[in-house]
């Protein structure tokens, strides 16, 4: 089981580092496979911390990521207040908190490319 956990997890890492490509070009294009590789396993910790527990939940979280930054959930950033107590509330289903979030991320930020 522990194998097929760890393949399981290396796979998600190579599918979420295909879809960051695919939809933020020009901001991954300067970063190699290891430096991304790096940035979605701590992405995978940050929504795990935040009871998302979907691969779609995570792959979200991780283009928030890309917008916000990586610290985003946890940042001191007055501008992420809101966002950060739609992440908190828990008691709300992980899509819907990460509906909201991406609602006012994009208030926020701009996508970027």
């Amino acid at each position: 089981m522990r194998l097929l956990g760890a393949e399981m997890r290396r796979q998600f890492e190579v599918d979420a580092i295909a879809l960051l490509r695919r939809h933020y070009p020009v901001t991954t294009a300067r970063h190699a496979d290891d430096a991304l590789r790096l940035f979605v396993r701590h992405g995978i910790e940050r929504a795990k911390a935040s009871r998302m527990t979907s691969v779609t939940d995570v792959q979200r979280w991780l283009c928030l990521m890309l917008r916000l930054g990586p610290y985003f959930d946890t940042s001191d950033d007055r501008s992420l207040g809101a966002l950060r107590a739609v992440l908190d509330n828990v008691e709300v289903y992980g899509p819907l908190r990460l509906d909201e979030a991406e609602a006012l991320a994009a208030e926020i930020a701009p996508t970027p490319t």
